[in-house]
């Protein structure tokens, strides 16, 4: 019985497992156990009386039940293989196997079989040749293998086969979009419309192609077509307004039909900020200063409570570079809530991008000390007076800020930095630590007093700064470079000076100056090889750095290769060093040398 019980078990196991070969071994279900004369229901007979009778090989309708039970099971090769062997038995019966080289056209897409897949997809084509999704997914295959011409071949046999189906026309004339053949995109569109005149669908593509063809009427045409068909798609009204708005259209002819539509869409959503932007800059635009200004005034008040107003006109024109446009919406607001420090922050941000430096600084200095955008305002200030080269000027409102709000961290920051910049390290030192009295753990605060005493020439105070900015934060990229690359010109603690210098990079992996530290860590170490590596890398990453270029000049040096470290040198020197004297120095004494 034990024996018995084991054969069994195998033939189940073995049936389970795999697709079974044509032989005495079959499906479970296929096998016959005829016993002898059994004396009891209970008592099994002797294993000599039983006959094992094997049926014929295991059909279609097994491989296709093993195939899901391995797909199930994760084993996707091994259920292809099986289908794959359900779908010939199949053919072998004269019939058309269709449900099952579905199923095997589903698993080569899982598998991600794009060759096998196009293959069968392509007979069940042959098969079914109504089915246009079969000649959508054809085509969508041969696009995976860039196949463009048998793309397009597909999707106009889908259009020839199924004419009143508008994928294939869409997918097309998309087609034709990508590769800028727009007067063939243009054709199948209108192809699509004269098939189907009330899909919107149609009309709305090939407005898209007459745009990118440079044909703003025929474009309008199919835009109000669109807007006849489907009223209630307002963004098909913002689209045409972008339309007039666009170099492609006259704009002695859109006045009239832009207020138009600008007031029909109104008439929907009255209270929709971008219109009542649009339609306001346009009166201001046209010199209708009355109608302009009632909107604005209307926003202005707006904006006290709902912040959207201001975050529209930007993004609608500063950060479209139309910063004049968001000047006159902005200042025009501003008559409707002349107190508003969100407004005049804007505005300033706006005559700063405009190129505006005084209109900027004129809105900048009436944010008030109790907006959360005063310390902007201030900072914003002080960077325009540096940029100009008043560098003084910078300072000096920068302490007036320090002593009206005493309490200001960002503000003494910024101020260390300029003083650092003006060689004053006294005064950068004693605003800096004036700060870390009021916040000793202040990061930015604790890396400025580091960079300041190592300007100063105190580099043991600056490694214990730069030393607590790590403890305090210890993904701070510029604090472990900074640190390692000290270590590294020092010539001490290198391979201390790897580790932070690599764990840096782990956070900026393309930062030309770290790459350029890594390098100088190796130069240290005497691995020139390595060095130039890094180095070379480094100039690559960062448009001409005397110091990088330097650096570079002095590992071909060590390698002897003069005339690389001498062209080096020259490009440094082009770049202007703060030392100029010691790199023509270094070129002097390769020249001597030879």
């Amino acid at each position: 019985m034990k024996l018995l019980n084991k054969t069994l078990l195998l033939i189940i196991c073995t049936g389970l497992t795999g697709c079974l070969p044509s032989s005495g071994l079959v499906a479970p279900d296929e096998v016959k156990i005829v016993p002898g004369q059994a004396k009891s229901v209970i008592k099994s007979p002797p294993l000599e009386q039983l006959q094992i009778i094997p049926l014929k090989p295991a059909n279609k309708y097994y491989f296709y039940l093993e195939s899901q039970l391995l797909k199930n099971r994760g084993h996707l090769n091994k259920a292809i293989t099986c289908l794959e062997t359900a779908v010939g038995l199949e053919k072998m019966s004269d019939s058309k196997p269709v449900f099952l080289m579905e199923e095997l056209l589903n698993l080569y897409i899982i598998r991600k079989d794009t060759l096998n897949a196009l293959n069968l997809v392509e007979q069940l084509i042959k098969l079914q040749p109504r089915r246009i999704k079969l000649f959508l997914l054809a085509a969508k295959l041969k696009l995976t293998l860039k196949d463009w011409e048998g793309a397009r071949d597909t999707y106009k046999n889908a259009i020839i086969n199924d004419p009143h189906n508008h994928e294939p026309y869409l997918l097309l004339g998309g087609i034709y979009l990508d590769q800028n053949d727009l007067q063939k995109a243009i054709d199948v569109y209108q192809q699509l419309i004269t098939q189907q005149p009330d899909f919107f669908g149609g009309y709305y593509f090939l407005a898209k192609a007459y745009i990118a063809n440079s044909e703003a009427l025929q474009a309008e045409k199919a835009y109000l077509k669109v807007m006849v068909l489907r009223p209630e798609m307002t963004e098909i009204y913002f689209e045409l307004l972008d339309l007039y708005e666009s170099d492609l259209y006259d704009p002695r002819r859109q006045k009239e039909k832009y207020e138009k539509l600008c007031l029909k869409i109104l008439e929907q959503e009255p209270n929709n900020i971008v219109i009542n932007i649009k339609l306001g800059l346009f009166y201001l635009e046209n010199n209708r200063t009355l109608e302009g200004d009632t909107i604005f005034k209307e926003l202005g008040l707006q904006s006290l409570s709902d912040s959207k107003v201001i975050s529209t006109v930007a993004q609608l024109y500063i950060s479209k570079k139309k910063p004049r446009a968001a000047v006159t919406i902005l200042e025009a607001m501003l008559k409707g809530a002349p107190d508003s420090s969100d407004i005049r922050y804007a505005a300033g941000v706006a005559c700063d991008s405009a190129g505006d430096k005084q209109g900027a600084i004129e809105h900048f200095l009436k944010v008030l000390p109790a907006s959360g955008l005063f310390r902007n305002a201030v900072v914003h200030i002080a960077f325009m007076y540096n940029e100009a080269g008043d560098n003084q000027k910078a300072i000096a409102f920068l302490k007036d800020a320090v002593e009206k709000v005493p309490d200001e961290i960002e503000f003494m920051n910024y101020l260390g930095s300029f003083y650092e910049e003006e060689g004053d390290f006294k005064n950068a030192l004693n605003i800096v630590k004036q700060g870390l009295v009021l916040d000793p753990e202040n990061v930015k605060l604790n890396f400025r007093l580091g960079v300041i005493n190592d300007k100063n020439g105190n580099k043991d105070a600056s490694i214990a700064s730069m030393q607590k900015v790590i403890q305090l934060d210890p993904e701070n990229s510029n604090a472990l470079n900074y640190l390692g690359y000290t270590y590294a010109d020092l010539g001490i603690n290198l391979d201390e000076a790897e580790n932070l210098i690599r764990t840096a990079l782990k956070f900026r992996p393309n930062d030309g100056y770290i790459i350029d530290s890594l390098g100088w860590v190796y130069y240290q170490k005497g691995q020139y090889e390595q060095a130039i590596i890094f180095l070379e890398k480094a100039v690559g990453l960062v448009d001409d750095d005397p110091i990088l270029l330097e650096h570079l000049g002095d590992v071909y040096f060590k390698i002897n290769d003069l005339p690389q470290a001498i062209e080096f040198y020259q490009r440094a020197l082009e770049n202007e060093p703060e030392n100029p004297k010691v790199l023509k120095n270094k070129i002097w004494k390769i020249e001597m040398k030879n």
